[in-house]
């Protein structure tokens, strides 16, 4: 998906819309979560993949038949540094070349990081939220959107952050955004007690700061890589950090 959508937007708009595109799993997470907790309330949990495995499906099938790449169509995008072209006759690259690429490694190694704390929040702090501070199970259900939302701001926003604050760096954006999120992470546990706002609030800054530094690792940042010095290997990249 990164790699299809890459090939239709400049390098200048790359992490903007790369962050724009960022949004849609947390998004869809919110109302994942949401329709799950509703599922799981009037039919039970049996049924709580039936309903949106057949989005998924049917999602599957409109990209399979209506997605088209550039070259496809005979287009070229205006503003945007031709790739080399696959019959130059170059050997592909192995994934332990792909692996020496210089910032591969402390890039595979960051989003490693960052989805351990996500998926940690989204398999736990339901569980946490019920027994250490007596939600009920629905509370603590629909609570954990709340990363979720922050997780659409934030994917919405990086482009304009990295632009704004980080001359378009975005490892170096990407970097301060996750020092901060692992600091309101730890303020969370420290205010736990505090009430359902406090809560709230800072659970939404943690899944924006993030989600926003997770989306641009995941996505520009290893297109960059790629395909810097006409290697090609965008693609490549992307799925060994992924």
């Amino acid at each position: 998906a990164n790699k299809g959508l890459g090939a239709w937007v400049t390098d200048i708009q790359r992490n903007f819309v790369f962050g724009l595109f960022g949004t849609c799993p947390f998004a869809g997470g919110i109302l994942g979560t949401a329709l799950a907790v509703y599922i799981q309330g009037k039919d039970g949990w049996r049924l709580v993949h039936f309903q949106p495995s057949i989005f998924c499906i049917i999602a599957g099938v409109l990209v399979l038949f209506l997605f088209r790449e550039p070259s496809e169509l005979r287009m070229s995008v205006t503003g945007k540094e031709s790739p080399v072209k696959a019959t130059d006759n170059r050997p592909r690259m192995t994934i332990m070349e792909v692996y020496r690429l210089p910032m591969v490694k402390e890039i595979a190694a960051s989003v490693f990081c960052l989805k351990v704390v996500r998926y940690a929040i989204y398999l736990w702090l339901p569980l946490y939220l019920k027994q250490e501070l007596n939600y009920s199970k629905s509370d603590a259900g629909l609570f954990s959107t709340m990363f979720d939302i922050g997780g659409v701001a934030g994917s919405a926003t990086i482009g304009f952050i990295l632009n704004r604050f980080f001359n378009n760096e975005g490892c170096l954006g990407a970097g301060v955004e996750t020092l901060f999120s692992a600091g309101t992470l730890l303020l969370f546990l420290v205010f736990a007690q505090s009430g359902i706002t406090i809560n709230s609030i800072l659970m939404i800054v943690t899944g924006l700061l993030n989600c926003g530094a997770d989306i641009i690792l995941c996505s520009s940042v290893p297109i960059e890589i790629g395909e810097m010095n006409g290697r090609n290997a965008g693609s490549a990249v992307i799925g060994f950090v992924n």
